[in-house]
């Protein structure tokens, strides 16, 4: 870590290069871990891009089977979007290993998932974290649960087994969730599209800040590092401690009404829709394939 300009103290404006560079854009990436189907696929990318002068910051989703030309080809020249992060790391093992205990590799699949995002959305990207399911629920867990406004019921019987037999993932309305029932969550997908589940994802990312902060986990550089101790090979970032130190007292100053949450699919800004190539469903623009023009723009 370390490489976002405005991280650093009495930054020269001169410095900051290029539009964007003012902004410290994280990616976020979500796999399913060891013991899952594609344990290195990234089901979740978002993009938390954090505006240190106004105090404002934007959620991203990015859909997960956009189809983009990889940075890496080890999986394909052309794949989803979700599979740019295994390629790069695979590439570098030469092999196919989910244990993520390589930093080296870890690295290359980071570099490979910040090409692809950034063709996409045409911005640089400065930090990465990858979570897996586990870490997921463990965060959540070690907040004392997120609370959450559920729009409306999700009602999901192929995960019911994950859920004490009951079909009814989360009711309507305001609730407290533990990570089990988090990650339940935000994963559902067959009976909504994946983007109302990426809208989901966003609203308890925002409920896990607003939990953290409140807690202070993230006020002790210590805290942050038994934290991530504690999910070991659960969690891996590129952030360093004193930047995410750095982070923290950017972040606390954002409120919830200054978090724009943002999705490529949502009206009347919607810029991708799904389509069919070989078979295999994917996402692409609207604006045809590969045509980022319109999402770079608005982005």
């Amino acid at each position: 870590g370390g490489h976002a300009a405005a991280l650093q103290v009495n930054v020269n404006p001169s410095q900051l290069k290029g539009e964007g560079d003012g902004r410290i854009n994280i990616l976020l990436l979500g796999i399913g871990g060891q013991g899952h189907d594609g344990p290195d696929l990234t089901d979740t990318i978002l993009l938390a891009s954090i505006d240190p002068v106004n105090n404002k910051a934007a959620l991203l989703s990015v859909p997960r089977d956009l189809w983009v030309k990889e940075p890496d080809n080890f999986m394909g020249n052309y794949q989803k979007i979700n599979a740019a992060y295994e390629a790069g790391k695979y590439d570098y093992l030469n092999k196919e290993d989910s244990s993520n205990s390589n930093q080296n590799a870890i690295a290359a699949g980071f570099k490979s998932a910040d090409q692809a995002v950034s063709q996409v959305l045409g911005v640089p990207i400065d930090y990465n974290v990858l979570v897996d399911f586990q870490a997921f629920s463990k965060a959540v867990d070690t907040v004392g649960g997120v609370t959450v406004n559920v729009p409306t019921e999700l009602y999901d019987p192929t995960v019911a087994w994950e859920n004490h037999n009951n079909p009814v993932i989360a009711p309507a309305g305001e609730q407290t969730m533990n990570g089990a029932q988090a990650l339940l969550y935000v994963r559902s997908r067959e009976t909504s599209s994946d983007f109302a589940r990426t809208q989901r994802q966003r609203s308890v990312m925002v409920a896990l800040k607003d939990k953290a902060l409140t807690l202070g986990t993230l006020s002790n550089p210590l805290k942050i590092s038994g934290l991530l101790s504690a999910f070991g090979d659960n969690v891996r970032t590129d952030i360093s401690l004193s930047d995410a130190n750095a982070l923290y007292s950017l972040v606390k100053k954002i409120t919830n009404a200054n978090i724009q949450s943002i999705g490529l699919a949502d009206p009347p800004n919607n810029f991708v829709t799904t389509g069919n190539i070989n078979g295999l469903s994917v996402v692409e623009p609207r604006a045809g394939e590969f045509n980022y023009g319109q999402i770079q723009n608005y982005i």
